[in-house]
């Protein structure tokens, strides 16, 4: 099918079941529920079209409610031992927030507030988890809770579904030679107000994922850290062996043979699931009409081509599959900076696709270009070369074809089955939404 008419059979759907969804869900939950869908069936298309100029918005985002941390592990942008990153720090102001979520929230399935800041520098934090809920969105975060415990409160509250903890020992003396700058006593403190907090106001949420990356020199700890977390309280213990950070620092070696596992202590899938189900007692209802009163086919109307554009409505004869993270995911650090994935851009600023503030920045020309990679480098190059035009990073990138995040075929398809503002959705059309 021709894109402006299976845009207009989305139209369709939407227009003709948002009523009988409005009878199950209230109108505003139906309105959402719909833009959600509607999405992940037009950015289907593009991504297996290889379109460069999308209408559809990204599946999931990752935002930083900070850029800076007071660690300083190898590997990280903040290990201070490397000068190459173009990380600054700063915190995200709620008015940023609230704009980019009013542009991506209707269509989006999950929001990530992390990246290489320690979210819980920000005060907004908690504040950030309930607008996103406004939107349908599960959120959640990660943290080496090294930080004041009044930083802490709200997390509860403010109905994050998943915190991931970093910790990386059981002693103060082994976690501290890769959490430097940390405060091992300050965040096991940090842990039980946690769940403390957790039973005093009877939340199951948010599930505390504990993850404890395995070094050579922490594994003699494993046993012992597994009866800590177990003891502790906390939901989970994910035991995985890290990425390499010999470059960055030499004498810290990640376990050659160690096999990731997660131990889980408590499970609870219906607390999770009416955890889940509350976000829609409270919709930003203005912005999702905004939303749904833009039809799909008034979106392509608008839509302005690049000069690459190619587009083969047949999606055959492609030299490569594109990069998940061009067409499913969108980044923002705390700046407003818009970056294409989760990798840190360097001081070149070839992975700064645009600012938060420029119009339709997730068509940015940079996106537009590091799509064409992908549709045909040869025509690439030449435009590259003929207009002088910066290449983007992903033109080098080693890890281009790899799943983002929000992979569709295991992230987005476990949260249609999680979420009940999919309920309506039987198991085939949840399998055809996400196989992609």
């Amino acid at each position: 099918m021709v894109f402006p008419a299976y845009v207009e059979a989305v139209d369709n759907i939407c227009f003709d079941h948002v009523m009988e969804a409005a009878d199950h869900q209230g109108l505003s939950a139906a309105k959402l529920f719909l833009l959600k869908v509607a999405n992940l069936l037009v950015a289907k298309y593009e991504y297996t079209h290889h379109h460069l100029t999308l209408i559809s918005h990204p599946v999931g985002m990752l935002v930083d409610p900070s850029n800076g941390c007071g660690l300083r592990c190898p590997g990280c942008v903040h290990s201070g031992r490397q000068t190459m990153w173009d990380w600054p720090s700063g915190l995200l102001k709620e008015d940023l927030f609230q704009t980019f979520l009013d542009a991506h929230g209707p269509f989006a399935i999950e929001l990530y507030l992390a990246n290489y800041g320690e979210p819980l520098l920000s005060s907004l934090t908690p504040r950030f988890v309930r607008l996103a809920r406004q939107y349908g969105l599960p959120t959640f975060t990660s943290t080496s809770l090294s930080i004041p415990s009044r930083l802490v409160d709200g997390l509860v509250e403010s109905g994050l579904n998943f915190l991931i903890i970093s910790i990386d020992g059981a002693t103060e003396e082994v976690y501290a030679k890769y959490r430097r700058n940390g405060n091992f006593t300050q965040v096991i403190s940090n842990v039980k107000n946690l769940v403390a907090t957790k039973r005093r106001l009877g939340s199951y949420t948010p599930v505390l994922h504990w993850q404890y990356l395995v070094f050579e020199h922490n594994v003699h700890e494993v046993e012992r850290v597994t009866q800590l977390a177990r003891d502790l309280g906390v939901n989970e213990l994910a035991l995985v062996r890290p990425f390499s950070v010999t470059w960055d620092d030499p004498t810290v070696f990640a376990h050659r043979t160690w096999e990731s596992k997660t131990l889980v202590f408590e499970h609870n899938r219906p607390a999770y699931l009416a955890h889940l189900a509350q976000m829609r007692t409270c919709l930003a209802d203005d912005a999702i009409d905004r939303q749904f009163a833009i039809t799909w086919s008034e979106r392509l109307a608008a839509r302005v081509l690049s000069p690459l554009e190619t587009r083969r409505p047949d999606g055959t004869g492609y030299p490569s599959k594109p990069c998940n993270w061009l067409y499913k995911s969108l980044t923002m650090d705390a700046h407003g900076r818009i970056m294409p994935c989760a990798r840190p851009p360097t001081k070149n600023g070839d992975l700064v696709f645009a600012q938060h503030t420029d119009a339709d920045h997730f068509n940015s020309p940079m996106h537009k270009i590091a799509r064409q990679i992908f549709v045909d480098e040869p025509a690439y190059r030449q435009h590259v070369m003929e207009t002088n035009e910066k290449a983007p990073y992903c033109e080098r990138c080693q890890h281009r074809d790899q799943k983002a995040d929000i992979d569709t075929k295991v992230t987005v398809r476990r949260l249609l089955h999680d979420v009940d503002l999919y309920e309506l959705l039987d198991g085939h059309c949840k399998d055809a939404l996400t196989d992609w």
